[in-house]
């Protein structure tokens, strides 16, 4: 058995790109809804990570809805943040070095929608054999479903 490594899976912030400090969003939207009588759980960040929806989408799967105000307020504070978003200097050049060595090379993350579409704007697509992101999975890591989408796209094992 070939114990050679040929898929590296990469995770995106913290890693291939970084974000400076931002206005929080979605930590802002959760305050409301607690504020408004909805009690917070510890599913809270799996269910903002595993549904491709928007805001007010979200609002609605936590059983609320959000007024104009504080939908244009949390849309305006997260394109501030995505605006913030930005690849680290080396991220390109060791994905190409990798490509050039004949890895496969995934992105494989938990985020929101919109900082999952930032990234497909941001990186490169040539330089992934697959991206996985959390929302169009429906799950998030560290459980076992997301590993296994990646496992059956290439035949391996985790």
């Amino acid at each position: 058995m070939n114990k050679n490594p040929h898929l590296i899976v990469f995770d995106d912030f913290g890693t291939l790109v970084k974000m400076s400090k931002g206005r929080s969003p979605y930590l802002k939207l959760m305050k409301w809804l607690k504020d408004h009588g909805r009690k917070p759980t510890a599913l809270d960040a799996k269910i903002i990570m595993s549904h491709a929806v928007t805001i007010p989408g979200l609002a609605i799967l936590f059983g609320k809805e959000i007024p104009n105000y504080l939908i244009d307020e949390l849309n305006y504070d997260l394109q501030l943040d995505l605006n913030l978003v930005e690849l680290y200097k080396d991220s390109i050049p060791r994905l190409q070095n990798l490509k050039e060595q004949a890895f496969q090379v995934v992105l494989c993350s938990n985020l929101a929608l919109p900082y999952g579409e930032r990234l497909k704007q941001i990186l490169p697509n040539h330089l992934f054999d697959a991206v996985i992101f959390s929302y169009e999975v429906a799950t998030i890591k560290p459980e076992p479903t997301i590993y296994q989408v990646i496992c059956e796209k290439f035949d391996c094992n985790v």
